[in-house]
């Protein structure tokens, strides 16, 4: 019903927290908290089944979320804030980044290129990208702690040459036309208010034959948003990760279609037996 896809298009031409504490008080938190539920729940205290409601303010639920939730995540998860398939004897550490290493390579981000990372969180994964190709990777992000987060970790490294982090939108970004050779998207883009808004900005700001990759989370085209179980599943998936309202796999793939990039592979992650593992430690 619900799973992680991969997506690749092209453009083709016709642990430690001492550092820095979180930009929020003990009052802003709970504040904070009280907003993000709010989104999710109606004035009685039931449930806002309902996702469209709260779709146009998905930047500012993804906000609240990462508010509250990044220094929870880098403490429990690391610094690459993403899943990924598992395989036996393979560590939580060493899927993640097989399964960066992998999307970098799909793409065929190699030594100079310059690459962003739209939707970066703390640039877990744009490190290890960086290290592994050689390439200038910038992380784009929405929550101004995590883009200080990100510089501050990425000053630790010996590539801090090749690493930058800003703050802003990706579907309104700064840089010029054709900016850069690839982008990649880690489980980002589904915290959009309108994907067709996101995929044009990748289109205007990649190079001709540049491409796409992306991560994301979608429900399946068996999804009946009308079956009362389905619907309670989607939205508390949705509850518990910052995300307004999840679109479909076909809704995503007719949407990047429309903005002009070519589909070179679409892919369930969740078809593989293997996935079905992530909720265990398999090792």
């Amino acid at each position: 019903m619900g799973s992680v896809w991969r997506f690749i298009v092209s453009r083709f031409v016709s642990k430690d927290q001492s550092a820095e504490s979180s930009s929020l008080s003990s009052k802003d938190y709970t504040e904070s908290a009280k907003n993000y539920a709010g989104f999710f729940e109606n004035k009685d205290g039931s449930e806002d089944m309902n996702a469209k409601n709260r779709q146009k303010d998905s930047n500012t639920v993804a906000k609240h979320y990462y508010d509250l939730a990044t220094d929870f995540y880098e403490y429990g998860w690391g610094d690459c804030f993403h899943f990924a398939p598992r395989y036996l004897g393979e560590s939580l550490e060493a899927s993640l980044v097989r399964h960066e290493f992998f999307l970098a390579s799909k793409i065929g981000i190699n030594k100079g290129h310059q690459v962003l990372d739209a939707g970066c969180g703390i640039m877990g994964p744009a490190r290890n990208i960086s290290r592994f190709s050689g390439a200038n990777v910038c992380g784009l992000n929405l929550n101004a702690y995590q883009v200080r987060r990100s510089n501050r970790l990425n000053a630790r490294t010996n590539i801090n040459s090749r690493l930058s982090c800003v703050e802003g939108n990706f579907a309104k970004t700064e840089f010029t036309n054709h900016s850069f050779d690839h982008i990649y998207s880690i489980e980002a883009f589904c915290h959009a208010p309108d994907r067709l808004e996101v995929y044009q900005e990748m289109y205007r700001l990649l190079k001709p034959g540049g491409r796409l990759g992306i991560y994301d989370w979608v429900m399946t085209d068996k999804y009946d948003e009308n079956d009362p179980e389905q619907l309670h599943f989607k939205h508390f998936i949705e509850k518990g990760n910052g995300i307004a309202n999840m679109l479909t796999a076909t809704e995503l793939t007719d949407t990047l279609k429309k903005t002009g990039f070519t589909i070179l592979e679409c892919t369930d992650l969740a078809e593989d037996e293997i996935c079905r593992e992530l909720g265990n430690d398999v090792t």
